[in-house]
């Protein structure tokens, strides 16, 4: 596989209906660099959680540069990784303060309340608690395997200079 450095890429820009197509140029060496860039901040956003932030802003400020080439499609590919994995994350953190702040604090007695004493009423609180941690854990889980399906699947085709959407 040659090197993509100063590569650059004929795009079709339309001017109107009737006119014909002129061809855009794009460095597609530089862009590439930062789409590879933002996969691996995505990747590292595991461990440093703002290299996530990080990379939408890169994303955001250089969406024009890759505009009507293939490597657009990984730029949004990108940036809704990034939303959505945020919005999946929400739910399963919203899950846990419900466990935590209307279930379990409440009936540990912190706050000056104490809830139901008796057995049925402790097992069934204790049933919701573990139902709701559960949901949590398994909404978490499966919101980290899709993050890392996205990231390895859209890197691996940027690697070998594929678009992230067929166009039909």
């Amino acid at each position: 596989m040659e090197k993509d450095e100063g590569v650059q890429v004929q795009v079709s820009e339309k001017k109107g209906d009737d006119s014909p197509q002129t061809p855009k140029k794009v460095d597609a060496g530089s862009e590439i660099g930062m789409a590879h860039l933002v996969y691996a901040l995505q990747a590292a956003s595991f461990f440093v959680g703002f290299t996530g932030i990080i990379a939408l802003i890169i994303n955001y400020v250089k969406w024009s540069a890759v505009k009507g080439t293939w490597l657009e499609s990984h730029f949004r590919w990108q940036i809704r990784t990034f939303w959505f994995a945020l919005l999946c994350w929400a739910v399963a953190a919203g899950t846990f303060l419900i466990v935590l702040f209307v279930v379990m604090i409440p009936r540990i007695g912190i706050g000056g309340w104490v809830g139901p004493t008796s057995e049925a009423s402790s097992a069934i609180l204790g049933l919701g608690a573990l139902a709701l941690f559960i949901i949590f854990a398994s909404g978490l889980g499966v919101g980290v395997v899709w993050f890392i399906y996205r990231i390895v699947r859209g890197w691996l085709r940027l690697a070998a200079h594929r678009e992230m959407y067929k166009k039909y």
